[in-house]
């Protein structure tokens, strides 16, 4: 579900009942914002096991719940690069999908139709990535009916950097060099501190806001496509321009940002920086003004140009800065949002409350930070989202039977009081 805990915008659910899949949207100003949140025994009478596809669930001025029912077609991914399954876990896919029956996999949907274009976008990033060595292996795509809604990667297992590893680090290094890269930039190289993963995949792990930082030792496993290599590092506009002695620092689709370090003039490149951070005048002060017109050939300008620059020093400094000052917000291991006014008004309320939270237990004062009782906190109110699912998806299941026998709506209490007083166990 997408809660707008201001009431400003639309709320919306996605239920799944038996094996059909529905949508509700409740418009500002039905319920109050403690209901909205689990609304389920408020809801009008609806027709569960009829084709309508999406409600939509408003009140009137005099107060009376109205229901307008849907039959429209969703939206859904078109970039097919392989066979489609059912959004319905099943031992007998282990097979089809080549892995180990109960091994684990990552799976991405688009739970509401808005997020169809970002699934769209990435699928074709994993499909232009297939066979390179660069990405998790594409296992194929999940549908929801006849709609393709995300797909299936493989679990791509990682561990720390050993010395033993030393050998494979200086061939990957060696064979950099088909990038055309200056030996500051490949010095340069073997000694950044690389985020990596011991339980996901590197991809999906993120430094900034939908920021995955690039992973050379990884990501160059495949030099045979050092032009492919260029163009998710340092962008498809940009990767023709850049100079020896510039690198990207980021790797990923067209909605990573870039960051291009320069390592001549010691500045980097933040393309399409956020406007918010451009004008505070505290980083707008160290911002690096020379012209590109002045020192770079024309062929660089557009590159130069894409973005305000500052030294490295200062650059980090900024990244750093917006995490001390929770305007950017991780939400957990690997995901991060920022709360400027760009970011969608659906997630407003998520991203106040886990900022909260990091309040409450003394971020960003890392003496006073309690940082084991904050994840614990955080993964408490995640869990508890999906507790409140599970239970709502039986609830469901319950008033289906309901309206079939003539059983009034409040038959599901009991079965919700049972999940949501279930004993939680701390690790």
């Amino acid at each position: 579900m997408e809660v707008d805990d201001e009431d400003a915008s639309p709320s919306e659910y996605r239920l799944q009942i038996g094996t059909q899949v529905k949508y509700l949207v409740v418009k500002p100003g039905t319920y109050d914002r403690d209901t909205l949140s689990f609304p389920f025994a408020d809801l009008p009478p609806l027709q569960y096991d009829a084709n309508w596809t999406v409600a939509h669930i408003s009140r009137s001025a005099a107060g009376t719940l109205l229901t307008s029912l849907s039959t429209r077609k969703l939206a859904g991914v078109k970039s097919l690069t392989g066979a489609a399954y059912e959004a319905v876990p099943s031992l007998a896919l282990a097979p089809i999908l080549g892995i180990t029956p109960g091994a684990p996999v990552i799976a991405k949907i688009a739970c509401f139709p808005w997020e169809t274009p970002r699934l769209e976008q990435e699928t074709r990033i994993y499909r232009l990535l297939a066979d390179s060595g660069l990405a998790p292996r594409f296992l194929g795509h999940v549908r929801e009916g006849q709609r393709v809604i995300g797909f299936v990667l493989e679990k791509v297992a990682g561990r720390a950097a050993e010395v033993e590893d030393l050998g494979a680090c200086e061939e990957v290094l060696g064979s950099l060099r088909a990038l055309g890269k200056s030996a500051e930039v490949l010095s340069l190289l073997r000694s950044l501190p690389y985020i990596r993963s011991c339980d996901t995949g590197r991809m999906d792990l993120e430094g900034a806001p939908y920021t995955k930082f690039a992973d050379y030792q990884q990501i160059s496993q495949s030099i045979s496509g050092a032009t492919d290599l260029k163009i998710v590092t340092e962008g498809a506009a940009a990767y023709a321009d850049v100079l020896p002695h510039a690198v990207g620092l980021t790797c990923g689709g067209r909605d990573n940002p870039v960051f291009l370090l320069d390592t001549e003039l010691g500045i980097v490149y933040w393309a399409e920086c956020y406007g918010e951070i451009m004008q505070d005048p505290g980083w707008n002060a160290l911002m690096v003004l020379d012209d590109p017109c002045d020192f770079a050939p024309e062929n660089e300008e557009d590159w130069r140009c894409s973005g305000p620059a500052w030294a490295v020093e200062d650059f980090f400094e900024i990244l750093k800065d917006q995490f001390r000052m929770l305007h950017f917000v991780p939400q957990n291991r690997h995901w991060v949002l920022e709360d400027f006014s760009g970011a969608g008004v659906r997630r407003k309320g998520m991203i106040a409350m886990v900022q909260d939270v990091y309040r409450e237990h003394g971020w960003p004062d890392l003496g006073r930070y309690r940082k084991r009782e904050c994840v614990w906190k955080l993964w408490r109110r995640r869990c508890g989202s999906r507790i409140l699912s599970l239970a709502f998806r039986r609830h469901c299941s319950c008033l289906v039977e309901a309206q079939r026998v003539g059983h009034p709506l409040g038959c599901g209490g009991d079965i919700l009081d049972q999940v949501l007083n279930q004993p939680t166990q701390s690790t």
